[in-house]
């Protein structure tokens, strides 16, 4: 704001309370966010970009994951990892931008003179070449990328559409982002389903 044309206003310049009221009411009208983050806190860890790919890990941990090998993003969707179509890892990370400016705005409340610097920060986060930064940096967060060797890579995982499948107990699980399963069976497993066809084949 300093910098801008209102900057040079002589009620800037001499009123803090002109100044705050300002800068509270901008960042009530940009604060708003639809993407879930875990507990509704955000830890604002580190400076710049670094920090703003660290916050989008603690979002987005176990809710999108890069395939390094496909230098592209995976998304988990009704109990599925499916491929991000639509660049959804590039929407989530300018609604984690959102979830920075406000954790930022909550600082600036309480200390003035240490959130002036994450606010300035955290508006900048909001261009793109801010946002594509941060999912650069992301990448190299814990668990947040994977490989196409690490995917499917347990043979007795079988995917349905229910769930997923131990081969070697017969059990179904609820599928767990932590399996990296990616391939399903177009089809639920149903535990007491007969299977008259294949019982006239043996016999």
């Amino acid at each position: 704001f300093s910098s801008s044309g209102l900057g040079i206003d002589n009620k800037w310049q001499s009123r803090a309370d002109y100044r705050e009221r300002t800068i509270t009411k901008a960042i009530a009208s940009l604060s708003t966010s639809s993407y879930p983050i875990p507990n509704n806190t955000l830890q604002l860890e580190s400076y710049g970009d670094i920090r703003n790919a660290k916050a989008f890990a603690q979002s987005s941990r176990g809710q999108f994951l890069f395939v390094a090998t496909r230098e592209s993003w995976l998304k988990w969707q009704q109990g599925q990892w499916h491929l991000c179509e639509k660049e959804e890892h590039v929407a989530a990370a300018k609604d984690v931008c959102n979830q920075i400016l406000n954790a930022a705005s909550a600082v600036f409340r309480e200390n003035q003179e240490t959130g002036k610097k994450l606010l300035q920060d955290a508006m900048t986060a909001h261009n793109l070449p801010r946002i594509m930064a941060m999912l650069k940096l992301a990448v190299s967060e814990p668990e947040m990328a994977t490989t196409d060797k690490e995917l499917d890579s347990d043979p007795y995982k079988l995917g349905v559409g229910n769930g997923v499948v131990d081969l070697r107990s017969g059990l179904r699980y609820f599928n767990q982002p932590e399996f990296k399963v990616t391939r399903y069976c177009n089809a639920d497993f149903v535990e007491d389903a007969l299977c008259p066809r294949w019982i006239a084949f043996l016999n």
